[in-house]
């Protein structure tokens, strides 16, 4: 999809409340940056067609690793979820917001904050629906994706986490937040196995499990095709009311 060049509208606020982001009218992959706390956050930002027909959710992709001994690449974020969310969750019709971490971990206040403040500015828009926010994330990112769960648990919808490290107080903190992870038996840096122990001791009722096999840490986009098959129909029963594209294809 082709992207539009649509300048970034930042309106400060009084003190006490957070910027409103303007959200391009045409649907399209944009490049933006939002300013909370102090920090410039760099963020990609995906407008699905048809959004001014209703409210749509609202993805937060946090994307994976990066090498620390080289410049943090720009809009990282947004090639990561072109690369495995935009294709993944298409057909859930929803905004996909792809942050920056700017080099530090998710789970760092210094990020977590501005991106929390990022997701109150978006939901400002009439075309989000601010009670159906998804967080996704990979390696790193799913990492992210426990934490925010976990810790931020009244902000989200419903959680996916991939192929991410986790700790077990996040899981039990999710406090029935619907939470689908997915990992690869066949991942040479995550133990599928240990994530799986570790959830059937913990037994939260919420938190639903899949292995998917023959896939490497390093092969991320073949989780598109799990994030379609599986994740997609589990969020649609999550969300309760997320709009099936007419041109949606099983």
């Amino acid at each position: 999809m082709k992207a539009f060049a649509v300048c970034l509208s930042i309106v400060f606020m009084p003190a006490g409340l957070v910027a409103e982001v303007l959200i391009p009218e045409r649907p399209g992959s944009y490049e933006r940056s939002f300013e909370a706390d102090d920090f410039r956050l760099r963020f990609g930002l995906e407008v699905p067609e048809g959004a001014t027909s209703g409210p749509r959710p609202l993805v937060l992709a946090l994307h994976y690793g990066f090498d620390s001994s080289r410049p943090f690449p720009r809009y990282y974020g947004k090639q990561f979820a072109e690369r495995v969310i935009s294709p993944g969750l298409r057909d859930l019709s929803a905004f996909i917001v792809s942050p920056d971490s700017h080099g530090h971990h998710w789970v760092d206040d210094e990020i977590a904050g501005p991106v929390l403040s990022l997701l109150d500015a978006l939901a400002t828009d009439p075309r989000v629906d601010g009670e159906r926010i998804v967080v996704a994330g990979y390696s790193l990112g799913g990492t992210g994706t426990w934490f925010f769960a976990g810790e931020h648990t009244e902000r989200f919808a419903a959680a996916v986490p991939m192929a991410g490290r986790m700790r077990p107080e996040w899981v039990e903190r999710t406090n029935g937040l619907p939470v689908h992870a997915l990992y690869s038996g066949d991942d040479e840096l995550v133990s599928s196995k240990q994530i799986r122990d570790v959830l059937r001791r913990l037994r939260v009722p919420t938190v639903e499990f899949t292995e998917l096999q023959g896939v490497s840490h390093y092969q991320s986009p073949l989780y598109a095709q799990a994030l379609r098959a599986i994740i997609v129909p589990w969020l649609r029963v999550q969300l309760a009311g997320s709009p099936e594209p007419a041109d949606s294809q099983d």
